[in-house]
């Protein structure tokens, strides 16, 4: 994906959580990653993962970066996430 649709599809997502009411957690890439921030629906690290293989920015960074929620780093996919989380994706030159 594009940055500018992966934009649009953040857009969308952030309208129908505000209309819905729900919660979403913050995803952070950091450094060279150059993808904005996003708010996703997910439950554990494992569905973060399979969002970022399906991106094609996304993908690469994957199996290299390291994995920061709310600033504590988490080295399990099972890692259980809950509304208002901030995860930070830190890639080798950002410490990870």
């Amino acid at each position: 994906m594009n940055k500018e649709f992966t934009n649009i599809i953040n857009l969308k997502f952030k309208m129908f959580y505000l209309i819905s009411g729900k919660s979403m957690i913050k995803v952070e890439f950091l450094g060279p990653i150059g993808v904005d921030s996003l708010e996703l629906d997910i439950k554990n690290l494992k569905e973060l993962s399979i969002y970022m293989q399906k991106d094609e920015n996304l993908k690469e960074w994957v199996d290299i970066s390291a994995v920061a929620v709310n600033d504590t780093l988490v080295n399990t996919l099972d890692y259980e996430l809950k509304d208002g989380d901030r995860v930070s994706i830190l890639p080798p030159v950002c410490g990870g």
